[in-house]
């Protein structure tokens, strides 16, 4: 079964760490927490037309309870977006996407998204 892995991002406890290279302004010292679970639907959302294209299933799987962590929202929805726009490509018609978050430490969230096979 094909995976893709998204990073482990901190919580929202957690101090911010800036990408390297990156051209995006940076944080105020005081971020407003940001609701990944909220930001993956809406990703999904935005993807739906690509989802029906491909006739694919959604499972979607957001059982990490510390989904609130700091960041920029836009660059976090971005990441989220070519995740599952990436798994989408890759997936085969009538296939099922599975999008999960857990919590692999206290300090960290993970999005996965695996692709369960369908027909070509």
């Amino acid at each position: 079964m094909p995976s893709i892995q998204g990073l482990a991002v901190p919580h929202a406890e957690a101090p911010f760490l800036p990408i390297e290279g990156s051209q995006s302004p940076e944080l105020p010292a005081v971020a407003p927490p940001v609701d990944a679970h909220h930001l993956l639907q809406l990703v999904l959302h935005q993807l739906q037309r690509q989802i029906d294209a491909k006739r694919l299933g959604v499972n979607l799987q957001l059982v990490a309870r510390g989904y609130l962590i700091r960041g920029d929202r836009d660059r976090m929805q971005q990441t989220y977006a070519n995740l599952i726009s990436n798994a989408i490509t890759r997936a085969r018609k009538g296939g099922q996407l599975t999008v999960k978050s857990t919590c692999p430490d206290p300090d960290a969230l993970r999005v996965q998204v695996t692709q369960q096979r369908g027909s070509r």
